[in-house]
C-alpha cells in the first residue's frame, strides 16, 4: 500500500473524525514512525528507498494518542456515580482503557512488534527513530 492508501486506512480504521479527534498531522507523524525497511531491505534513509508501513504499528501510535486525548477531554467514560443509590451515568464514547485496548491489539499484530518492545532505526541527524523490520512485509 502506498502512503495515500495507509493514511485512508488509518483514518477509516481510528474512526479519526469521531471524538477524540485525529488531525491530518497526527496522521502523518504516525505515518512517518512507522515506515519500515523495504522489500530489497533499504532503510527510510537509504537512497533508493521505496516507502513501505507497518499500518497496524500506526493504528496502535494513533489509538494510543486518542487514549491520552480521552483522558485530557470529556469523550466516553463515567460521568456521575452514586454510591447510596448505585447508578451511574456514562458520557458517550469510548474510554481512554478502550483506547488503549484498541492500541494493544493493534500493536499485536504489527510486523515489528517483539516480545522485548520495538526495534528502531537511529535516523541521525534527523534525530527520529523508526520501527525496523524484522523481515516479515507487512500487507
Amino acid at each position: 500500500m502506498d502512503r495515500e492508501q495507509v493514511r485512508e486506512w488509518l483514518t477509516r480504521v481510528t474512526s479519526a473524525s469521531t471524538p477524540p479527534t485525529l488531525t491530518e498531522e497526527d496522521i502523518e507523524d504516525a505515518l512517518d514512525a512507522s515506515r519500515i525497511v523495504d522489500l530489497e531491505g533499504r532503510a527510510p534513509v537509504a537512497p533508493g528507498y521505496v516507502e513501505t508501513f507497518d499500518r497496524n504499528y500506526a493504528a496502535a501510535l494513533l489509538f494510543d494518542l486518542k487514549a491520552d486525548l480521552a483522558m485530557a477531554g470529556d469523550t466516553g467514560g463515567l460521568e456521575s456515580f452514586s454510591s447510596e443509590g448505585t447508578s451511574f451515568k456514562r458520557r458517550e464514547g469510548t474510554s481512554a482503557a478502550g483506547f488503549r485496548s484498541l492500541a494493544v491489539a493493534y500493536r499485536g499484530r504489527s510486523s515489528v512488534a517483539t516480545s522485548s518492545g520495538i526495534s528502531v532505526i537511529n535516523l541521525e541527524p534527523q534525530d527520529a527513530f523508526v520501527p525496523r523490520s524484522l523481515g516479515r512485509r507487512m500487507t
